[in-house]
């Protein structure tokens, strides 16, 4: 694969570095063409794309079990918010003498904002 990566590279090179005209640019193309029809050329060319495509499955699978496991922390998180939140109120209720009105931060103080 590496070799593949540095032939492929060099060609590049040669072709985007030559100021030898067509000639050369004519010649490289007409070896990439003989060597896309080697049978073992195409083999390794499947093989790749073949791994590729598993790759890409086991990232898929990766992401998604990724993905479930932060949706469970953040509803896991919520819910023991939501707990501590009913219980705080719970004891500020209590504290409240039962009132069913809302606290404000004045009235936890023992302030009467209400209008009447």
């Amino acid at each position: 694969m590496k070799k593949i990566a540095l032939l492929l590279g060099g060609i590049a090179g040669f072709l985007l570095g030559s100021y030898a005209g067509r000639g050369p640019y004519e010649r490289v193309q007409a070896r990439v063409r003989q060597l896309r029809g080697r049978p073992e050329v195409q083999r390794v060319a499947d093989q790749v794309t073949e791994s590729a495509e598993q790759l890409g499955d086991v990232a898929s699978g990766t992401a998604s079990k990724a993905a479930d496991r932060a949706s469970e922390a953040t509803a896991d998180a919520v819910g023991s918010i939501a707990d501590r939140v009913t219980e705080t109120v719970g004891h500020v209720t209590k504290g409240n003498g039962g009132s069913s009105r809302p606290l404000t931060a004045a009235g936890s103080r023992g302030l009467d904002l209400t209008s009447e």
